[in-house]
């Protein structure tokens, strides 16, 4: 190779590299930062399905008030066209007021297993918030992906480039092979087609995030995006604990226990009588009658009961609250051990994904540039093959792509396992 040619190759070399962390090029503005942490404090105010959840859950607090009310008392008027002749006076009407009385202890029952669905209905807000911000860090960290890759195919591109113009001057002094630009042109239009797809990409996220947020614009998230890894997490049981404890499913499960547990009670109130009391006044028509005659504006006071005479229905209802009581129970244990072997799973990904980030950073890259490094001296130095320098810069390409997918493997790990534990960040947890 001719030393002419060997100083623009390794010049163009030097000052095309390839970041591993998304560069942005010299000269170019960058766009203003998109923050996630502003973006999940706008879905809370503005994702409409968090906002329909949110009044079905204050429709459910006015039930209490209603299922835990006396029922209506009932007025009855008798009226009776053929006079009823008595010692007093013509009968001409009975008025009566009557009031159901439910067994000492059903309203409250009701009034509890209807302030324990209150409480569901709550939780499954709380539950849809999760889910919701888990949605829009996934959308999140897919544009970090998205933007890393670009930047890194820009730069590759602005390589093969370099690469191309020095093929094309050792061609054109019969140092070269055409071959080597054909591959160097090729390998560059394949990464304009990956471009495409990222631009398709971004657009997608861009609009979850959009209609997450309750916007149909999504223009606003054109920033670029930054992200952090945490260091460590914290053990499995703590961690199990504290889910236990503010995961919306596990207490949704355990007030699913305690509304059966009152189901039950109820059940049982069912074989008790309801009471029924009434005031009945007889209208009597004024008449000539002798003093002794007294049943003008007579009085009656009436006591009922409702005799649960089906008591094979009675005692059906009550094998079925009790069973689906151990039913809830039952799904409850269960929850607690998905849960633990979902955040062990969660664990064991996020330690398996550390370690690949230990091995890109510290061996896989290294050695490939180290590789690179000698295909670029051989090819500017002995009349190396051009190829294999290509290939080692394409592996290098590869690595610190798959670099970037794992970091985003890990956000997303991270972020499945706030929202398993309940949390919106994990920095937030008190164990």
């Amino acid at each position: 190779m001719y030393p002419f040619y060997k100083g623009v190759l390794i010049a163009l070399l030097l000052v095309c590299p390839i970041p591993l962390r998304g560069q942005i090029p010299a000269g170019s503005q960058a766009p203003d930062p998109l923050d996630l942490s502003r973006i999940l404090e706008d879905l809370e105010t503005g994702n409409l399905d968090l906002e329909a959840a949110r009044l079905y859950a204050q429709a459910l607090e006015k039930r209490p008030a209603q299922v835990s009310a006396y029922p209506d008392p009932t007025m009855r008027v008798l009226i009776q066209p053929w006079p009823v002749h008595t010692a007093r006076g013509v009968q001409r009407s009975q008025w009566q007021l009557e009031q159901p009385l439910p067994v000492p202890g059903k309203r409250i029952l009701r009034r509890r297993i209807a302030e324990l669905h209150t409480q569901d209905a709550e939780l499954n807000v709380r539950a849809l918030r999760l889910a919701l911000m888990n949605e829009a860090k996934e959308s999140y960290y897919e544009l970090y992906r998205i933007q890393e890759t670009d930047s890194m195919i820009g730069s590759f591109q602005a390589l093969l480039r370099s690469f191309e113009e020095a093929a094309t001057a050792h061609y054109e002094v019969g140092a070269g092979t055409q071959a080597a630009i054909l591959k160097a042109q090729l390998e560059r239009q394949r990464l304009d087609l990956k471009r495409e797809q990222l631009a398709a990409e971004r657009q997608a996220a861009q609009q979850n995030l959009a209609r997450l947020l309750g916007h149909t614009d999504a223009s606003a998230f054109r920033g670029t995006v930054t992200t952090s890894l945490p260091t460590s997490l914290p053990d499995s049981l703590q961690l199990l604990a504290y889910a236990l404890q503010h995961d919306p499913k596990a207490l949704a499960s355990v007030r699913n226990v305690q509304r059966a547990e009152q189901q039950v009670a109820l059940a049982r109130l069912a074989f008790w009588p309801d009471v029924m009391v009434s005031v009945t006044y007889f209208d009597i028509a004024a008449s000539k009658v002798p003093p002794s005659s007294d049943g003008r504006d007579a009085l009656g006071v009436g006591f009922g009961v409702r005799i649960p005479l089906e008591r094979a229905s009675l005692h059906a209802r009550l094998q079925e609250t009790r069973l689906g009581r151990q039913r809830l129970d039952t799904s409850r244990r269960a929850l607690e051990v998905e849960t633990h072997a979902h955040i062990q799973t969660l664990i064991s990904q996020y330690d398996r994904l550390q370690r690949q980030i230990r091995q890109f950073e510290e061996t896989l890259i290294p050695q490939a540039e180290a590789a690179l490094e000698a295909a670029l001296s051989a090819y500017t130095n002995t009349g190396g093959d051009f190829f294999d320098m290509l290939d080692a810069e394409r592996t290098l390409f590869s690595l610190r792509l798959d670099h970037t997918d794992t970091v985003v493997a890990i956000l997303n790990t991270v972020a499945e396992l706030e929202k398993t534990i309940g949390v919106r960040w994990l920095n937030e947890i008190e164990l």
